[in-house]
């Protein structure tokens, strides 16, 4: 688990970043060293991200106890705007539809667990 920022990183040492579940932003610094890590360097990334709808978010609003105020998620599941950022220079990105249900991929059905599981859809994914 990386404690610092992207840039901290010697990527000759790794050959997958996983990037699990992101809520923060990437900083321009970040986003240009990987850039330069996965092109030059032959670093791999892989994603695992989840959700992200502001209809979805305005949704689920709650009631703070402790507080005493609604809050409203800051993100979804995950921060697929930062992750557009990200994945820009390589002419990918993530949309905004949020899917629920079974998947099927060929003769194997993923059904959903137990708890909300909402991915998202890729709206854009160009081979280099």
């Amino acid at each position: 688990m990386l404690g610092s920022p992207y840039t901290c990183f010697d990527a000759e040492n790794y050959g997958t970043l996983l990037v699990v579940d992101p809520e923060e932003e990437f900083h321009p610094e970040e986003i240009e060293k990987l850039q330069i890590d996965i092109k030059e360097k032959g670093l791999s990334l892989l994603l695992f991200a989840d959700w992200y709808d502001t209809e979805v978010m305005d949704r689920v609003n709650f009631y703070d106890e402790n507080t005493q105020q609604w809050w409203r998620p800051v993100t979804g599941g995950s921060n697929i705007p930062a992750l557009n950022d990200l994945l820009e220079p390589f002419g990918i990105a993530f949309g905004d539809r949020v899917f629920d249900g079974n998947i099927r991929i060929g003769i194997w059905i993923c059904v959903r667990p137990l708890y909300p599981c909402f991915p998202t859809d890729v709206n854009n994914f160009f081979v280099l």
